[in-house]
C-alpha cells in the first residue's frame, strides 16, 4: 500500500508550515538528528520574521499584488480571470522573457504549477503589512484600522504598492530583478512592520551582504540593540552546537561502517575526528563560550 500524507488546511500559517515540511522530503540532504527544528524555527522568526525557505525572490512581494490588481480589472469582463489565472500567465511571461532568472516559481511545471506565489508568500505579505488578513466582519476591520482608514482602504492590499510595469502581466519588465524604487518601498514596509528585528537592521545597513557567510557575521550586529545582539549571539551558539552534533553523528556512523568494512571511502573516521577537533577549537575560542562548560551543551 502506498503511503499518503494529508492535512486539514485551517489557515495560511498552518498551510505554510505543512508545505515547508513537505519540501524537506524533497531535499536529499535534509536531516534533523535531534528533532529540534522548532528551536531553529524560533530563531528564524525572531531574526527574520516572515521569511521562510519557500520564498525565492523579493520581487514576488510586488508581483502578487500586481497579479491581484490585474485580476480585479477583469472582474467585469465577459471572461474574468482569477488571481490564480493571472499568476499562471505571469509564470509563462517570466519563462519567456527571463528564462535564466533564478527563483521563478513554476520554472519546471509552467502554467501547471500547483504552489502559486500568492499562497507561498501569503504569510510574509501579511506580516509586512503589504496585505491585510481577510476579515469578514467590517466592524472588526474598522476597529483594527480605524473607520476613516477603512473607508479609504483599497481592498486587501496596501495602497502604496508601486505600480506594475507597462504591459503587465503579459510583460514583466526586469523579470525578478527588484528596481531601486521597489527596493526602497519594500525596505520601508519591512522596517515599519518589524522595526526591532535583525532583518530590519540588515536592511537599513549600508554594508553589503554578498560576502557575508553567516547572519552573525554581518556588521549590522554591532549597531543593533542589546536584545537583538543577544538573539543573534544565541543563534550563532545554537548553530555551532548543532554543527558539532552533526559532526559527531557522522563520526559514529563512520565508525560503524569502518568496523563492518562497508565503506570504500578512505579514512572517514580520521577525517571526522579531525573536523571535530577543529570544531572544538572554534568553540573554545568563541567569545560566548564559558570556561569549564562542555561546548556541546547548547546555546546560552
Amino acid at each position: 500500500m502506498t503511503s499518503q500524507l494529508a492535512w486539514l488546511d485551517f489557515d495560511a500559517e498552518q498551510q505554510r508550515r505543512t508545505r515547508e515540511m513537505l519540501r524537506l522530503f524533497e531535499e536529499k540532504e535534509s536531516r534533523d538528528e535531534l528533532g529540534i527544528g522548532q528551536v531553529r524555527d524560533a530563531f528564524s522568526d525572531l531574526m527574520f520574521p516572515g521569511m521562510s525557505v519557500l520564498l525565492t525572490r523579493a520581487r514576488y512581494f510586488l508581483l502578487v499584488p500586481w497579479c491581484a490588481a490585474a485580476a480585479d480589472r477583469t472582474a467585469r469582463q465577459r471572461r474574468p480571470q482569477s488571481l490564480a489565472d493571472v499568476e499562471r500567465r505571469v509564470v509563462l511571461t517570466l519563462l519567456a522573457e527571463a528564462p535564466d532568472d533564478f527563483g521563478i516559481i513554476g520554472a519546471r511545471a509552467g502554467a501547471k504549477v500547483k504552489n502559486l506565489p500568492s499562497v507561498i508568500y501569503n504569510q510574509a505579505l501579511e506580516r509586512y503589512g503589504i496585505a491585510r488578513a481577510y476579515v469578514d466582519d467590517r466592524t472588526a476591520l474598522e476597529e483594527e484600522l480605524g473607520e476613516e482608514v477603512t473607508r479609504r482602504a483599497s481592498g486587501r492590499w496596501v495602497p502604496s504598492v508601486p505600480p506594475a510595469p507597462p504591459g503587465f502581466p503579459d510583460s514583466v519588465v526586469g523579470g525578478l530583478r527588484v528596481e531601486a524604487d521597489e527596493a526602497r518601498w519594500l525596505t520601508e514596509q519591512i522596517v515599519s512592520a518589524c522595526p526591532t528585528s535583525f532583518l530590519a537592521h540588515v536592511l537599513q545597513s549600508s554594508e553589503p551582504i554578498d560576502e557575508v557567510p553567516w547572519a552573525w557575521s554581518h556588521p549590522a550586529v554591532t549597531d543593533a540593540d542589546s536584545e537583538t545582539r543577544a538573539v543573534v549571539q544565541d543563534a550563532e551558539l545554537f548553530s555551532l552546537a548543532m554543527h558539532g552534533a552533526a559532526l559527531l553523528y557522522n563520526l559514529l556512523i563512520a565508525e560503524k561502517y569502518e568496523a563492518a568494512d562497508l565503506t570504500s571511502v578512505v579514512g572517514p573516521v580520521d577525517r571526522y575526528r579531525s573536523r571535530i577537533d577543529e570544531w572544538a577549537e572554534t568553540v573554545s575560542g568563541h567569545p560566548g563560550s564559558h570556561p569549564g562548560t562542555p561546548p556541546a551543551c547548547g546555546p546560552g
